[in-house]
């Protein structure tokens, strides 16, 4: 769990989204509420993911997620993904965990990578109109301009980008993403976006991080 003090230096530096796992799809990383709560309190545009692995139900992932982190820290989630990355998992179960997060009142995507969309559901029809792309190329740039580079079958609006993973940040293993701004309307924020990260192709990339 990142120190307040780490949090509070990452904001200063520019970051303004911060994505936390929820359920591994087999148990609660860490907790998930402490570090929530301390972002919430200094700022941040909140995200939070919850993996579908085939090993409960798609709705009692979310079940889990939700009992993670208090009904604030819940309210304030801008975005639910439902990570998608384990061949096997029935496409029954991804479909049921966005619609039980959807029929909760969140707004929900799907976060996968470009060539592992297809080798879980076979390509099948999205199940969201957003996707949050893993795309390690390194290029800090648009969610929109990564999926434009590698498409994913069936996703044609991504609000994040995930540009790198499993990286050493000042002692703490994050991956480091864009987001598009519309999560700052979701989450009921406002602000001007950073001088460093000018629009692109009408959408302006956040800098964010979550904790791998």
């Amino acid at each position: 769990t990142p120190s307040c003090d780490w949090l509070r230096a990452r904001r200063a530096e520019g970051y303004t989204v911060i994505a936390q796992g929820l359920w591994t799809g087999r148990e609660v990383p860490g907790n998930p509420n402490v570090t929530l709560s301390r972002a919430d309190s200094l700022g941040y545009v909140l995200v939070g993911y919850v993996s579908v692995t085939g090993a409960y139900p798609g709705s009692d992932n979310i079940a889990k997620a939700r009992a993670a982190v208090s009904p604030e820290v819940w309210d304030k989630l801008a975005v639910l993904a439902v990570d998608v990355q384990i061949r096997g998992t029935p496409l029954s179960d991804i479909v049921d965990a966005v619609r039980y997060s959807e029929a909760l009142g969140k707004r929900t995507t799907i976060y996968t990578s470009c060539g592992m969309w297809g080798a879980v559901t076979g390509n099948a029809p999205a199940p969201t109109e957003t996707v949050w792309a893993a795309y390690w190329d390194g290029r800090e740039e648009t969610p929109q301009a990564g999926l434009a580079r590698c498409p994913i079958d069936g996703f044609k609006r991504a609000i994040g980008k995930q540009y790198t993973g499993g990286t050493n940040f000042e002692g703490v293993s994050v991956d480091f993403d864009t987001f598009d701004s519309v999560l700052l309307e979701w989450a009921g924020q406002t602000a001007p976006p950073p001088p460093s990260q000018p629009p692109q192709e009408g959408w302006v990339p956040w800098p964010g991080y979550n904790l791998a």
